[in-house]
Order: structure tokens, then C-alpha cells, then sequence
């Protein structure tokens, strides 16, 4: 997810492109069933009745890949929810249908998912907590249990297993993103309380890494100090940048946000792309490193400000939803600005794609 902001609000905001809105519609790609087959995902309700966010759909290059951590395993499907692979436990059936590859792996915690252009998969596996940990945390929004990346082919067989320094002997801790360049190399975006810290790894070997944590965020304004708080960390697509979304706060009142770009060749920041002072327009993604995707979400409203890297307004986009009583939803786009959107009813989960 990547972002870059300049203090060009007022023009920003006065701009032709400010005006202009496209409304994109919705278009059924497919629906996955609950249950425990393949081509199916498990979903799994409390005593009152909420749904519990153990799954995860992920869009690539025209295929759907759905994570399972009821049943312990990944599935990637065809676009009208064919099943092709199952990475799981020796539990699975095969499908009566055929033409379903299965592999066996036993799974801990399934986390972030990344796939590079050759179709390997990129897999965070982390491992649970123990039940005296659980206990003694304070905040249950972060879970610094340790992982590692597990990298499988496109037939689900375990190629090799990834930690902080290549050799899977130091764990990751709490991964925030995980994602593939051009070149089909791998960076971990991990952090803790005081860390923000990205990995790049060339097949096994880690050839760059940078706690963008260190960076002095700071600014002046008159006779106040701004103090600048990173929120996310995206990557160029070419892997030799990284976007660095930054939240500035006078005390605990919010004043705006700068997305940056980090030059890895350079070992510093580049430039500050755009600021916004408006707190609900976040960094959503980039696409092809030439366009970024900031968002808000109202209700069952999304809209999208689509900007280049001078910081100009190109397109607003307004998703609405359906209001129909629905369990959850998530929205995402893949690299190339395709937008889809997956929407969970009782014992179904509903795939659309927006244009």
C-alpha cells in the first residue's frame, strides 16, 4: 500500500480532478461456500453470533487465493471459483471433481500472502502465542508472536522457509505486509512497539534491510513541534523505493499526513510527495508506481482519490456497496488497479470485481 503527500492542499482541493467522480459498478466474479471441502472456506460464528476473522482473500494475476486458519490450509481458485491447489493437512479429501493438486503442510497461524510472477507463494506462518503470553497482554490488537515466510512453488511443495537474516534462525515478530517486486524479490515489512523494519530478500538471501523506525520525524511550525508517527510502509513495485505514510500530531491533536518516498539505493529519503490534512484519507495502494490510491470509508460508501506523484488529483471513485445485512466485507486492488471487494452472508462469501 503506497502513498506520497505535498503541501499543495489548497490547490489539491480546487482542482478539476476534485470535481470529477466515476462510479463504478459492481460485477459477480464467483461465491465460495462455507464447509470444509475443497473450494470451500470455513467460516465460524461465536455464541452470539459474530463472525470470527479467520480467513483471508487475496487477488493475483486473474486467480484467487483463499486462506483458511479454521482448516489450516491456502487454496487458489480460477476466477469463477474453481479450485486448483490445496496447501493443507492430510485431512483434505480430494475433490470428486478432479483437477485439484493437494500438498500437505501443517500450518500454525496463517498470516500475510504474497505471489511472484513465476506463481510461488509466499506465506507467513506464525506460531501461537502461549496461553501465559495471551494472558499478559495489555493490547490485543498486535500479536508479536514469532513467524517466518514459508516459500512454496506453484505445485504447493515447500521450496525453503525465510527469517529476518535469510536462515530461518531469527523469527520475524509482528509482520505488518509482505510483498513481491518486479524481480520477484521478497520484502517483510515487520515492526514492534518502537521498530519499522524492512527486509528484502533475493531468492534466500536478505540483500537489504533498514529500521525506517530511526528516521527523526519532526517538524517545526512557529514556536510548536510536530511529531510525525509512521502508519504504513508500502513498496514501489521496481523494489528500489518505499512509501512511508506518516501521521503528524501536535500532542495528541492530529494536524496532517505526509507520504513519503524512501530511496533504498540512497539510504535516506527522497522526497515528500503530498500532504493531506484531511485525518479519513489514508493510503490505500499505489498502482505501477505511478498513481496512488488515498481512501475513506463511510458506512457502506468507499471513495477513492486517485493522485499521480506530483501530487494531482487524476480521478475521484465512489463504491457503494449493497445494504444488505452482511457479516463483513473487506475491499482491496491488485498491482494493476483492478479493485474487488468480498462480502460475507451466512454460509457464503461473495466475490465482486468494480469497474
Amino acid at each position: 500500500m503506497k502513498s506520497r503527500i505535498a503541501i499543495i492542499v489548497v490547490i489539491l482541493l480546487f482542482s478539476c480532478g476534485r470535481w470529477k467522480v466515476t462510479k463504478l459498478r459492481s460485477h459477480n466474479v464467483c461465491t465460495i461456500n462455507n464447509g470444509t471441502d475443497s473450494g470451500n472456506v470455513m467460516l465460524k460464528y461465536d455464541e452470539d453470533g459474530l463472525l470470527e476473522i479467520s480467513f483471508y482473500i487475496h487477488f493475483y494475476n486473474n486467480n484467487i487465493y483463499a486462506i483458511d486458519n479454521i482448516l489450516k490450509r491456502i487454496q487458489k481458485f480460477k476466477m469463477d471459483g474453481t479450485p486448483r491447489l490445496v496447501i493443507g493437512d492430510k485431512k483434505d479429501k480430494p475433490s470428486k471433481t478432479g483437477g485439484v493438486r493437494y500438498s500437505y503442510f501443517n500450518f500454525s497461524i496463517i498470516g500475510s500472502i504474497a505471489i511472484d510472477s513465476n506463481e510461488n507463494i509466499y506465506v507467513q506462518n506464525r506460531f501461537a502465542a502461549s496461553k501465559r503470553h495471551r494472558r499478559s497482554r495489555v493490547k490485543k490488537d498486535m500479536d508479536y508472536s514469532p513467524s517466518y515466510i514459508l516459500v512454496f512453488n506453484k505445485k504447493g511443495n515447500l521450496l525453503y522457509t525465510l527469517g529476518q537474516r535469510g536462515r530461518s534462525d531469527i523469527p520475524f515478530y509482528y509482520i505488518d505486509n509482505i510483498e513481491v517486486d518486479r524481480l520477484n524479490r521478497l520484502f517483510v515489512v515487520s515492526r514492534s512497539f518502537d521498530t519499522w523494519s524492512v527486509f528484502r530478500f533475493t531468492d534466500r538471501k536478505r540483500d537489504f534491510r533498514i529500521n525506517v523506525g530511526e528516521i527523526d520525524f519532526k517538524e517545526a511550525k512557529g514556536d510548536d513541534f510536530y511529531i510525525g508517527r509512521i502508519e504504513n510502509i508500502d513498496v514501489f513495485h521496481n523494489g528500489e523505493s518505499l512509501l512511508v505514510s506518516v501521521a503528524y500530531y501536535h500532542e495528541l491533536e492530529f494536524k496532517y499526513r505526509k507520504i513519503y518516498e524512501y530511496s533504498i539505493k540512497g539510504e535516506g529519503i527522497k522526497q515528500a510527495i503530498i500532504d493531506i490534512p484531511e485525518p479519513k484519507n489514508v493510503l490505500f495502494t499505489s498502482i505501477e508506481d505511478k498513481l496512488l490510491y488515498l481512501w475513506d470509508v463511510d458506512g457502506k460508501k468507499v471513495k477513492f482519490i486517485i493522485c499521480n506523484y506530483s501530487g494531482d488529483i487524476i480521478n475521484n471513485v465512489l463504491i457503494k456497496f449493497p445494504k444488505r445485512n452482511r457479516h463483513y466485507e473487506s475491499i482491496q486492488a491488485d498491482k494493476l488497479g483492478n479493485i474487488y471487494s468480498y462480502h460475507v452472508e451466512k454460509d457464503e462469501i461473495k466475490i465482486f470485481e468494480w469497474r
